[in-house]
């Protein structure tokens, strides 16, 4: 006796009515169909595609320069200095890295973006997988 959970049983379904055209007879494309099916629903896959496309959004300003800082100070009293008296500065600032960092922060982003394809591409198959298996336990029986 095969026991299913709830998912696999909604999955087999859903598979049996794509696999049966007008005469009741499973199609060559219903495997494919049921594949597409599967993958547009997975949740799990889904949340990895957009965490590989968020880290994919990373890569471009990982190399990039910080911000620059402005500051801006008001004095309560008159500082005397050599060019006279100030009542308020503003001042500007640029960091500026070691010579290679943001090259090697770049590098790091596209590493970790290619990781989390890899992992798109695993849950990918691990789905695929589950369909077939499915599918081959939908066709025994």
């Amino acid at each position: 006796m095969v026991f299913l959970s709830l998912q696999r049983l909604v999955l087999v379904l859903l598979c049996a009515v794509v696999a049966t055209s007008g005469a009741g007879e499973p199609t060559p494309l219903a495997l494919a169909d049921c594949e597409r099916l599967a993958m547009g629903q997975n949740e799990r896959l889904t949340a990895a595609t957009q965490r590989w496309e968020a880290e994919q959004a990373r890569v471009g300003s990982a190399g990039a320069l910080p911000d620059p800082m402005l500051g801006f100070v008001y004095y309560a009293e008159e500082v005397q200095t050599r060019v006279g008296a100030q009542e308020q500065a503003l001042a500007l600032s640029q960091m500026i890295p070691w010579p290679g960092k943001l090259s090697a922060k770049r590098r790091q982003q596209t590493e970790l973006a290619e990781a989390t394809h890899n992992q798109v591409l695993g849950a990918r198959e691990q789905v695929r997988q589950q369909v077939r298996s499915l599918w081959h336990e939908l066709v025994y029986i």
